[in-house]
């Protein structure tokens, strides 16, 4: 839609992060008052959500010129194929591996850490669910500067800035103890999901066939991101029992302080090489 239409994906996605700092402060709100609250207040914004979908209208026959030229030669089967036979697009998945999945698995238990260095829990999640609040909030703000920054530095080097933003989260929360200080920390997530989304979208349009952009963003990023959540939230749980928090935050940090070095050399510039060493649909076809 937004090649289409000739808008930056990051300034539409800025609306997301407006929803999520609002939802963010009413749910901590909600937890407080009646947990079980939060479930219904989530369903009835599914439900908005579904209304809205339904009433959306795409007008197919509003093409612009330069989607027909890239739509010219017709996709098939071998050409999708072809994706997982190119070094290019497991080295991307990999840095999606080591780096957007850990920041997912990573959020997933931060918040009971956090609260632990509060006098008591009902203190420390009022605190964190406003801290989120802001922190998203921010985000919505870097939404709209993000595509300029990423446009100026490049897709690749947009992925490893997120990667070193990770790592540092990470690695600091387990060296710094303090809510002031993870609280600061937990403010750099502001920095590292513009940078992820927008970043990831412009790798993939600017190194592979923008046809096929779609079905490299579905494996490379949000099948390989998902199965890696699932498969490092099995091993963070138990070293989480075993070893605490803090040593597995060294872990986890580790591991995606080593992906994004290696990436930084296996990755593809977006900024020099915009051809393809394999165009699927184009080979043999001229």
């Amino acid at each position: 839609m937004s090649r289409k239409n000739g808008f930056e994906y990051g300034h539409v996605r800025l609306f997301g992060s407006i929803a999520g700092a609002t939802a963010t402060f009413i749910g901590g709100i909600l937890y407080l008052k009646n947990p079980g609250s939060i479930f219904w207040f989530g369903s009835a914004s599914a439900v908005f959500l579904c209304f809205l979908l339904y009433m959306a209208r795409v007008d197919e026959k509003e093409v612009s010129v330069s989607s027909v030229k890239v739509s010219e030669v017709p996709i098939c089967k071998k050409d999708v194929m072809q994706i997982l036979k190119l070094k290019d697009f497991w080295f991307f998945a990999l840095l999606i591996v080591g780096t957007a999945s850990i920041y997912d698995v990573f959020d997933q238990q931060f918040p009971n850490y956090y609260v632990t260095f509060f006098d008591d829990k009902v203190t420390g999640i009022d605190f964190f669910s406003k801290l989120c609040a802001g922190q998203t909030a921010l985000e919505a703000v870097l939404m709209v500067f993000a595509p300029g920054l990423v446009n100026k530095i490049g897709a690749k080097k947009g992925l490893l800035l997120f990667g070193l933003l990770t790592f540092v989260r990470i690695a600091g929360s387990a060296m710094f103890t303090t809510p002031l200080a993870l609280s600061f920390l937990r403010l750099i997530a502001a920095f590292e999901m513009p940078l992820m989304l927008v970043s990831v979208m412009k790798y993939i349009t600017g190194v592979f066939d923008v046809r096929l952009s779609a079905t490299i963003y579905l494996l490379g990023f949000n099948l390989a991101k998902q199965g890696a959540v699932v498969v490092f939230s099995s091993i963070a749980g138990s070293m989480y029992a075993s070893f605490g928090f803090q040593n597995t935050y060294y872990f986890l940090g580790i591991v995606v302080f080593v992906i994004t070095l290696f990436s930084a050399f296996s990755l593809k510039n977006d900024k020099k090489e915009l051809s393809l060493q394999y165009r699927p649909g184009l080979v043999g076809k001229e």
